[in-house]
């Protein structure tokens, strides 16, 4: 019964461990999904981080670049921005007058002279004009880098929350197999003591079962004897009655003289 006790036990703790040894499997896998998450993460926050600092320095740059646009700016005549399609037009019709028309030499120099101071207003006008292109499309840029970073700072934010979260169950998944390692090794012992408490109930089992054979085998040898001694007790008496008939002249019976005469039945009985 000890015997059997300790196989049922065994049986029920070995079950138990393989159960431990699928859910060590199973933590291990979940573990190796949030590691693999968690260094996407870091990679995404290494790229966030990056773009952010590139998207910073343009951020810098145009700044800079802006303020001296506007530096270029305060150079040229305020007015002088605004009268550039006027002088385009005055030059046309300059360019057409001399092309078309019969004037004195006199008109022609006062044109000509005309035509230069419109051309040299214009190329200022139009290197303004160019600048006050620039600044509003560095102001657009700047507004949309500006943007950018806001947009690059909550996302880092949600990824720096999200690899919190990925540290968390990955702290919280080594705990948990751990605890079940320990309760592995735990087993394991009780499962080598019990070995152990089942080898020696064998041994003894086996002792104990040679020894009922060896106390069988010496009563059999007992009982034979005995069967032996009566047997032979029986044929003595049996032929000392067969004698005193035989002597007092009464006849025998076939078997009382089988019993007296018979050698055989006589060594058989010895």
């Amino acid at each position: 019964m000890q015997h059997k006790g300790i196989v049922e036990q065994l049986k029920k703790i070995r079950a138990r461990r393989a159960e431990l040894r699928k859910e060590i499997l199973s933590f291990t896998e979940k573990l190796d999904i949030e590691n693999a998450e968690h260094r996407a993460l870091q990679d995404r926050l290494k790229a966030l981080s990056e773009y952010r600092r590139q998207t910073a320095e343009r951020l810098r740059e145009g700044r800079v670049r802006l303020r001296e646009l506007k530096e270029q700016l305060k150079g040229i005549e305020p007015s002088l921005l605004h009268r550039g399609e006027k002088m385009e037009e005055e030059l046309k019709k300059l360019e057409w007058r001399l092309q078309t028309q019969r004037i004195t030499r006199e008109q022609e120099q006062e044109a000509l002279s005309r035509m230069k101071e419109l051309a040299r207003s214009l190329s200022v006008w139009r290197k303004a004009f160019n600048l006050r292109d620039e600044v509003y499309r560095l102001e657009g840029d700047l507004d949309e880098d500006a943007a950018r970073m806001l947009e690059l700072r909550a996302d880092r934010d949600e990824v720096i929350r999200a690899l919190r979260e990925r540290r968390r169950k990955i702290k919280d998944y080594i705990g948990a197999r751990k605890q079940v390692a320990h309760e592995i090794k735990a087993l394991d012992v009780d499962i080598a003591d019990l070995e152990r408490t089942l080898a020696e109930l064998d041994e003894r089992i086996d002792r104990a079962r040679e020894e009922l054979a060896a106390q069988k085998a010496s009563q059999r040898s007992t009982e034979v004897k005995a069967r032996s001694y009566l047997e032979r007790k029986a044929l003595e008496s049996a032929r000392m009655a067969a004698l005193e008939k035989m002597k007092s002249g009464k006849a025998l019976t076939f078997d009382e003289l089988r019993v007296l005469y018979d050698e055989d039945l006589s060594t058989a009985g010895s």
